[in-house]
């Protein structure tokens, strides 16, 4: 397949695409104020300080508010002809920046998978090490994400150049596409997802079979936690094979064309409504499944209305040092 070049200024946009546009922006921004605030509450709160889980999980978040803004400077901004001018400004400030951004959505994809299937293993430890592995991931969890980071760079060894680069000519903006490289990557990308989804399951139901095997006390309060930990890992794996399978169907569709008109003419769209529904699901499943989180959030917005009525305000629950 040959290259071919896209003036990138010179985008249109329908009345739908629009309409998607703006409520994943604001779902976005909405999701990134809880994101942030989760991590501050998980660095000073102090029942949280000690908790190897919630090291993860901030890591996690971290890791998903960069991967969300990434979406936006390298996809999303030239998608909306009144954002261009935004990608035209990054490509003059730092040429070739934009072709490496673009690269970081689909190291992103990797780096998704490691911090879900680590949720599991923090699950499994607990099982196996109950005495020893919070000791564990407190020392290491942040060597551990060191090394993730590295080997979800690994697969790009697997093709060579980059599915498109931008340049500026005479004052124009205009992204070169490398077919090829594209399909190659895509084939790449679903073979590392479908062992993904075979590890995810994998760990899924080595945890159930512990947790049936193993002799287990029965108090309330480590029952619940367990619980916590367990329901956590388990719908954050779900959500993200949502988006690895989206990634094998695309690769089908590059060699047997499954795939109808209009799916194809809306996939860019359809995938980011899939990649932004996992990238900015852990708060939701925080606050669904943690009853710390959730007792914490609650008593602040009881504390702010409170305040803002002019009553005093009973939390029962302290929650920032």
């Amino acid at each position: 397949m040959e290259n071919y070049t896209v003036y990138m200024e010179n985008v249109t946009i329908d009345t739908e695409t629009t309409i998607v546009a703006i409520t994943l922006f604001v779902f976005g921004v909405i999701s990134t104020c809880l994101m942030i605030f989760f991590m501050l509450l998980f660095c000073l709160g102090k029942k949280y300080k000690k908790n190897s889980f919630y090291r993860l999980v901030q890591l996690d978040l971290g890791t998903n508010i960069a991967c969300h803004i990434n979406t936006w400077i390298a996809i999303r901004f030239q998608m909306y002809p009144g954002l261009v001018f935004i990608v035209k400004f990054i490509e003059t400030t730092i040429p070739g920046l934009l072709k490496w951004l673009k690269f970081f959505c689909i190291w992103f994809f990797h780096v998704h998978f490691w911090t879900a299937e680590l949720l599991a293993l923090h699950r499994m430890s607990s099982i196996l090490f109950p005495y020893s592995y919070q000791t564990f991931w407190n020392r290491f969890y942040l060597r551990i994400f060191i090394v993730i980071w590295v080997v979800s760079g690994l697969p790009k060894f697997l093709w060579t150049g980059f599915i498109s680069e931008v340049y500026i000519v005479d004052g124009k903006l205009m992204s070169i596409v490398f077919p090829t490289t594209r399909r190659t990557a895509g084939d790449v990308a679903a073979i590392f997802s479908i062992i993904y989804i075979a590890l995810l399951i994998a760990t899924g139901v080595v945890n159930y079979i512990l947790l049936c095997r193993l002799p287990y006390v029965d108090i309330t309060s480590k029952a619940s936690i367990k619980r916590m930990l367990r329901n956590t890992a388990t719908v954050y794996a779900l959500a993200y094979i949502g988006e690895v399978v989206w990634s094998v169907l695309n690769a089908a569709d590059s060699h047997f064309h499954i795939f109808s008109p209009w799916f194809i003419e809306h996939n860019t769209s359809l995938l980011l409504i899939v990649s932004t529904i996992f990238t900015l699901s852990l708060p939701y499943i925080l606050l669904a499944f943690d009853k710390n989180v959730r007792e914490d959030v609650w008593g602040r917005c009881k504390k702010r209305v409170a305040q803002i009525r002019g009553a005093p305000a009973v939390v029962s629950r302290s929650i920032l040092i």
